[in-house]
């Protein structure tokens, strides 16, 4: 720049500059959107080779299963033909046929399965109308002579092998893949040909490739197109040896990706596979134009960008450049105000003395530099004689001047001020050397010349009279409202806090400024807020004299204290009411000795709950043979009296003792446990008698024993047991019964009418007499019996009606014809008789007994409806396949999908009943073993298409079914009158 310059074409060189910059930075910005776009472009072709990739493993995935469960269909044959064969050569072709026919059972992906001999006649097959037909070797590729083991042969058009081969490939509608498997027989060489539906396959690879833009193909290692997508238009047959997996990778490699042409004739992204141990291979296209159009988003964005960039510089320089022209306007503006701050003075001027306070204007040094007419008539003082003294003199008294002279010297050296910008009440002086009190305000101004200050002083000498005579009466009143020894509250109709004593305060934790910012609704607990609030409004309504409540009120901590308030309303001369006194009494001790009370009463309950837990409840034995039983009890009040007993004396016989203790609670629980107590200790006593050589008690014999011993002390605590002891007897298929006073057992025979097993004796505790009696009847197969107390008979349905006997008999005869389980049966009850609005007002005890059929085995369990019964469901499985003969991969296999089967009870059944478990049944047939889950619950339909592949949900992506149905050789999903049934079936080979 030229020193002689003038300053106009200085800001001309300064504007040029700028451009020239801006230029740069948008030849940069343009560069970066450049690379951006590239990078990118690298990104959307490496993701699209990766999703390709995933998808071709994927669908080679799904051929690989087909393939594998067809030969594994087809090597599984051969023995048992060969079985069936030499026991019955004469019914060979029908039981083949039908063995054929079960093996396309649940396989969609098979259309037929035949026999031929050596010569290619069909001797059996899964369709009876191909017997006898004589297939020519060119439909099966490689003769059967050439060797043993599973072949792919040609593709052709054909529904079965009566029509295969006979239209060609080009125009067929249906079209069939055979898998050949030669092996020996007896009579010679013979084949089993699979016919594979390649329909199916294509449909799997729709369903697994929807919503996305790729398009598939199955084809041979020989390149010829097998099946494909609906996006593919060439036709089954067509040669594809021209693609990049044939023409650049196999057969070196059996994975790859790349960039070629594709199936259409345009450019494309492909990835394939060859499915291993057979000669396929799985290619998956993706059209060039989609990253393409991907691409050309991204560069939209770029170029989106990169104007908004340039947009932004363009306005950086513009405004840059009205920057420099607006430095020719600034002297301008400098004496424009220049102009404006003399009027300023002026106005200044004007106020200062038409100001009714008086205004004292000093510097840094105390010298007073300006005072308006108020300030002389204030302080008697003429302002030409006050001007450059010092203020400190003048107007301050001698006893504040070195406290307000060191505070300014401490405001210049560290800048803290203790008295500026703040309103002070101090003493004044004036020239006569009187002192008054004013109001004080000093304000620092910075000028150009250095800081000065403005002290702004008003006469308070009225005001101060008035406020003391003031301050005077209110102490006497605040005397008498502070001095009260219960908490004193002032009230507005609004509810606002006007006032409060120091007890109040004190009693809450509260500073009385934080007490009457409180919002009444957070002083008082939300509980008790409607009550508190509808005496209030009676009483400013005149509706009420005076109110009292007790209620919590919040301390400050959040601790909550009880108090008793009593409320009145003070009125005015004319009646009106002005407020709401409450007077508040801390009772918080009171209600303390209450609460312990109650406490100590639910630890009486807690106590009582876990000796009915530990003493009382019984969980029912699931290892007696051809018994199956299931029991639920619900306490009333937490606990109960109501009792359980299960007792094993013998390999075939088992007593069933249930009972009620009269009363409820925690009494009751502890006179149940004693009496279940006393049953186990009277058994024990009358075994081990002299003489009795290993013969059991009868039941009247232990009902005897037991009244002995406990009716003393229940005619002491005047109370009493009813109870049923059943003895069930599965040798004899007998039933022996001693009913006391309990609620009668139901009896239902699997082909008779219900029976009421009726009471022969008092409850335990009434009489003194100890001859008891029993009774005997018949216990077949198939029978069942249903025991409960009275709280299931005396609860009390929403219309006002008791439950009633006939009731629970109608619904348990009921449920027993529909279900096979007796956990079904019993909650299912629960389901009938106890919801619905139903009151419960005694304990519930309910037991459901069946006997299992005459030759059916039936292992069982019951399992919470929680994640930690897995342990047992593997366990369960493990024992009884086992057992059965699977092995340990088919153990392995089975175990998971019962896990899986009962993970999806737990966390996606609907409509569970609390309280209900899950029920487990193992069943051993002669050549299958089948395992159930039932429970409670609204039906579930599974889809009977197997589940599409979802990576981006695994392992929540619909696998759970397909390994139930791949572990399995059948499964039924069964739904009857809110019971649901998952059975499972292994075939044992």
């Amino acid at each position: 720049m030229k020193q002689g310059a003038t300053p106009r074409t200085r800001r001309r060189l300064r504007s040029q500059q700028v451009v020239a910059a801006a230029a740069l930075l948008g030849l940069v910005l343009g560069a970066l959107a450049a690379a951006f776009v590239a990078f990118e472009w690298r990104e959307i072709e490496g993701t699209q080779r990766a999703r390709a990739e995933l998808y071709a493993r994927a669908l080679d995935d799904q051929i690989a299963s087909v393939m594998s469960g067809t030969d594994t269909i087809l090597r599984s044959l051969p023995p048992a033909l060969e079985q069936r064969r030499r026991a019955d050569p004469v019914a060979d072709a029908a039981d083949v046929t039908a063995m054929l026919q079960e093996s396309l059972r649940g396989r969609p992906f098979l259309r037929s399965v035949s026999w031929l001999d050596g010569r290619g006649q069909v001797l059996a097959s899964s369709n009876p109308d191909n017997i006898g037909l004589v297939l020519p070797p060119a439909l099966l590729g490689r003769p059967a002579e050439s060797g043993r083991g599973a072949w792919l042969g040609p593709l052709a058009a054909g529904r079965d092998v009566g029509s295969l081969g006979q239209a060609p490939l080009a125009s067929a509608t249906v079209l069939a893949l055979p898998l050949v498997l030669s092996f020996g027989t007896a009579d010679g060489p013979a084949m089993l040909v699979a016919l594979i539906n390649p329909d199916h396959i294509a449909t799997q690879f729709e369903r697994t490739l929807d919503g996305s833009p790729l398009r598939a193909m199955l084809l041979g290692l020989d390149g010829r197109l097998i099946v494909a997508t609906s996006a593919v238009t060439a036709v089954p047959g067509t040669p594809m040896t021209a693609l990049p997996a044939f023409s650049r990778h196999l057969p070196a490699r059996e994975f790859a990706s790349d960039v070629g042409l594709g199936s259409d004739g345009a450019r494309v992204l492909s990835a394939f596979r060859t499915t291993r141990h057979w000669p396929l291979v799985v290619l998956v296209e993706q059209p060039f134009a989609v990253l393409l159009a991907e691409l050309l988003r991204v560069a939209e964005w770029a170029l989106a960008f990169m104007l908004l960039g340039w947009s932004a510089l363009a306005a950086g320089t513009w405004a840059v450049r009205r920057a420099l022209q607006r430095d020719e306007r600034l002297s301008h503006d400098l004496a424009v105000a220049h102009a404006a701050t003399r009027a300023s003075e002026s106005r200044k001027l004007a106020i200062l003395q038409s100001s009714l306070d008086a205004i004292v204007t000093f510097d840094a040094d105390g010298k007073v530099i300006e005072l308006n007419a108020a300030a002389e008539r204030m302080f008697g003082q003429r302002s030409a004689d006050v001007l450059g003294r010092a203020m400190y003199e003048l107007i301050v008294p001698a006893h504040h001047r070195q406290a307000g002279m060191a505070g300014m010297a401490r405001y210049q050296s560290t800048g803290v001020a203790h008295l500026l910008n703040r309103r002070l009440e101090v003493e004044a002086l004036r020239a006569d050397g009187s002192l008054f009190p004013v109001e004080l305000t000093i304000v620092p101004v910075l000028t150009e010349s250095g800081e000065i200050f403005t002290a702004t002083l008003r006469d308070i000498t009225e005001r101060q009279r008035v406020e003391r005579a003031l301050r005077e009466s209110e102490a006497r009143a605040r005397a008498t409202f502070e001095q009260a020894a219960v908490g004193v509250i002032q009230q507005a109709a609004d509810r606002r806090f006007l006032r409060v004593n120091q007890t109040m305060c004190d009693l809450l934790g509260y500073t009385r400024e934080e007490f009457l910012a409180l919002p009444a609704d957070r002083l008082v607990h939300p509980d008790d807020v409607a009550q508190g609030l509808q005496g209030m409004q009676a009483l400013f309504a005149g509706a009420s004299a005076s109110f009292a409540q007790e209620k919590r009120y919040r301390r400050k901590d959040g601790s909550c204290l009880w108090v008793r308030l009593t409320a009145s309303v003070s009125r005015d001369e004319q009646g009106a009411a002005r407020y709401m006194i409450c007077i508040v009494e801390d009772i918080s001790a009171r209600r303390r000795a209450e609460d312990d009370l109650a406490a100590a009463r639910q630890r009486e309950l807690q106590v009582g709950a876990r000796i009915q837990q530990s003493l009382l409840v019984t969980a029912p034995p699931t290892d007696i043979a051809g018994l199956q039983i299931s029991s639920h009890s619900q306490a009333s009040q937490g606990i109960d009296g109501d009792f359980v007993e299960i007792v094993r004396v013998g390999p075939d016989c088992v007593d069933l003792i249930t009972g009620d203790v009269m009363g409820k609670g925690l009494a009751a629980a502890m006179m149940g446990a004693a009496t279940k107590l006393q049953f186990s200790r009277s058994i024990a006593e009358l075994v081990t008698q002299p003489g009795r050589n290993g013969r059991l008690p009868r039941p009247a014999e232990v009902v005897a024993a037991v009244h002995l011993a406990m009716t003393p002390a229940l005619q002491g605590l005047e109370a009493f047991v009813t109870l049923c002891y059943v003895r069930i007897d599965t040798r004899r298929n007998r039933l022996t019964w001693v009913g006391c006073g309990h609620e009668e057992t139901l009896h239902v025979p699997a082909g008779g009418a219900a029976r009421l097993l009726a009471n022969q004796h008092p409850p335990l505790g009434v009489l003194d007499v100890v001859d008891y009696t029993e009774d005997e009847l018949a216990l077949a197969p198939g029978d069942a019996l249903f025991l409960c107390s009275d709280g299931v008979t005396d609860a009390m349905r929403p219309d006002g009606e008791r439950v009633g006997r006939q009731r629970v008999t109608d619904a348990v005869v009921r449920r027993l014809r529909a279900h096979l389980s007796p956990g079904a049966v019993l909650h299912s009850l629960r389901c009938d008789l106890l919801q619905q609005g139903v009151l419960m007002e005694d304990d519930v005890t309910m037991v459901v007994v069946q006997r299992e059929p005459a030759g059916a085995t039936t292992a069982r369990i019951e399992l919470p409806l929680r994640l930690t019964a897995l342990r047992q469901v593997r366990e369960f499985v493990h024992t009884h396949s086992v057992a059965a003969g699977l092995a340990e991969e088919e153990c392995g296999l089975l175990e998971v999908a019962c896990v899986e089967a009962f993970t999806n009870i737990v966390r996606h059944g609907q409509g569970l009943l609390e309280g209900a478990p899950v029920e487990m049944l193992a069943r051993r047939k002669p050549r299958a073993l089948v395992i159930e889950l039932v429970h409670l619950g609204v039906a579930f339909t599974p889809p009977e298409d197997p589940c599409d592949t979802d990576f981006g949900a695994y392992p929540e992506g619909g696998f759970g079914l397909e390994i139930i149905r791949g572990a399995s050789d059948g499964v039924e999903f069964l739904h009857s009158d809110g019971v649901n049934t998952m059975r499972m079936t292994k075939r044992l080979d």
